[in-house]
């Protein structure tokens, strides 16, 4: 399995270091940078042409092409969705498997703000590092998609993980070469 690249004009790290007054610049429905997430694409649609003409070289190999980005868009473009579900009572917060009222849902802190940080936009400081003073972190991190600004979450890459397992985001599809066997007695 071949991982594509995540969509990096998400990532707090470069919407920080690369912070730009003009709004045209962000995806008005992610926050995102959009230049940033072109480049991944592109680098992402090569990267599929050459394991194209790899398979052909070695047509019994098995190369399959994880899309992270596409898998990783889920929880960007809808937050809320993904993540962590809890709900609340009166004895506090408890997780919970199905949707019930009182729901906290998915990543309720957004996609883009990071879970330890050192404050600044997204809580993202470059000059200060997760664990060292002055940064801070969350009480559940399961409720951000970004743990520092460079790295995800448990819980971000648990979506990633359902969308190339369970959904469409692998190429080819991993269901059709994970094929059953039953055992003889």
């Amino acid at each position: 399995m071949v991982p594509g690249n995540f969509p990096i004009g998400c990532s707090p790290s470069y919407l920080t270091v690369f912070k730009s007054p003009n709004k045209e610049e962000y995806d008005p429905d992610t926050g995102c940078l959009i230049w940033l997430n072109k480049f991944a694409e592109n680098h992402n649609e090569l990267l599929q042409i050459e394991l194209n003409q790899i398979q052909q070289l070695n047509p019994n190999a098995t190369i399959i092409y994880a899309d992270y980005y596409h898998a990783a868009m889920q929880f960007y473009r809808s937050p809320k969705e993904f993540g962590r579900l809890w709900t609340s009572s009166e004895n506090g917060i408890k997780k919970i498997a199905t949707n019930t009222p009182y729901i906290i849902p998915g990543f309720s802190m957004g996609a883009l703000t990071v879970c330890c940080g050192g404050g600044g936009s997204y809580n993202y400081n470059p000059l200060v590092e997760c664990g060292r003073q002055p940064s801070t972190v969350g009480n559940d991190p399961s409720g951000y998609a970004s743990w520092d600004g460079l790295h995800l979450t448990e819980a971000a890459y648990r979506c990633i993980f359902r969308g190339l397992f369970e959904g469409p985001y692998t190429v080819p599809h991993i269901s059709t070469l994970c094929v059953p066997t039953a055992l003889s007695a």
